[in-house]
């Protein structure tokens, strides 16, 4: 490891992913087993989430301004880096995880 910042790389895997797919990245995904639990409390608990996510989308200054460790972010600016995201899961990101599920069973990582 170097403290040298001339001698860091930094990537951004949605970039690098967009430009070899023409694919969205998939950061993170919510997934569960239906039949771990009711049907109303995966309702709700999908209803969380979705509320969690929609004050998010709508508190981002609030959120940048308490990020811990925020001097060491690689991006500067989180608020406007996070508009650029999509947070739903729509046809073009169920597609680049099936692509990306493909490939790395292909490659043998999985």
């Amino acid at each position: 490891m170097t403290d040298d910042p001339s001698q860091i790389h930094r990537y951004d895997l949605g970039e690098i992913w967009y430009d070899n797919t023409g694919l969205p990245f998939v950061y993170a995904l919510w997934m569960g087993r239906k039949e771990c639990c009711s049907e109303d409390a995966f309702i709700e608990f999908i209803e969380i989430l979705d509320s969690a996510k929609d004050y998010a989308k709508n508190h981002f200054q609030e959120i940048a301004s308490d990020m811990p460790d925020k001097d060491n972010m690689i991006i500067d600016d989180p608020i406007t880096y996070w508009k650029k995201i999509s947070f739903d899961l729509d046809k073009g990101h169920t597609e680049g995880l099936k692509l990306f599920d493909r490939l790395i069973k292909e490659q043998g990582l999985l």
